[in-house]
C-alpha cells in the first residue's frame, strides 16, 4: 500500500536515523531506502504552503506490502516521540491510530 508522509523536520538524515533505530539497517540508493518491511523515498518538499502540513519541509513516499496500517502507525508514533510532527495521506487513513487526534489531543 502506498502512503505520502509529511514531516515537520528539515533534517532528512535525522528522520532516516530514527527509522533505522526502529526498523534496522536498509539498502539506500540516493533518496530511496529499502527496509525489510517497507520502502521509503525521502525528499525535500518543494511546496511552500506554510499554512498546513502540505508545506512541511520533508515528504516521503512510503510503500508497504503487508501490515500497512500497523507499520504506518509505528512510523507516526516514533516520529512524534522524537518531536517530529508527521502526517500521513493515504487511502487507509481511517485505519490509523496516530494520524491526527487521539482522545482530543494531538498525538
Amino acid at each position: 500500500m502506498y502512503c505520502k508522509l509529511f514531516f515537520n523536520c528539515e533534517d532528512r538524515d535525522f528522520i532516516l536515523t530514527i527509522l533505522k533505530s526502529r526498523f534496522g539497517n536498509c539498502k539506500t540508493l540516493r533518496d530511496d531506502h529499502s527496509f525489510r518491511d517497507l520502502d521509503i523515498h525521502i525528499i525535500a518538499n518543494k511546496e511552500t504552503d506554510a499554512g498546513s502540513f502540505l508545506g512541511y519541509p520533508t515528504i516521503a513516499d512510503l510503500d508497504i506490502d503487508g501490515r500497512y496500517a500497523e507499520l504506518t502507525d509505528e512510523i507516526l508514533h516514533i516520529m512524534r516521540k522524537n518531536n517530529i510532527h508527521t502526517v500521513a495521506a493515504c487511502d487507509y487513513e481511517d485505519e490509523l491510530k496516530y494520524n491526527g487526534f487521539c482522545k482530543g489531543e494531538l498525538v
